[in-house]
């Protein structure tokens, strides 16, 4: 498992706050492999695009 598939594993289980997370996010190099994997959508109320993903909701 990488490094970001054993981070995205623990966001999603959970071990990783909201303000962690958002910190991870800053890595472009990261973010750009979430997205690949759909872990990033489109804001449907704004258009804003590379929403970061909600673990509490499926990726679409």
């Amino acid at each position: 498992m990488s490094d970001y598939a054993a981070l995205l594993a623990c966001r999603l289980s959970g071990q990783i706050s909201d303000s962690s997370w958002n910190e991870h996010l800053k890595d472009d190099v990261f973010k750009k492999w979430l997205g690949k994997r759909g872990y990033f959508t489109r804001d449907q109320s704004t258009g804003e695009k590379n929403k970061p993903f909600d673990p509490s909701r499926k990726a679409s």
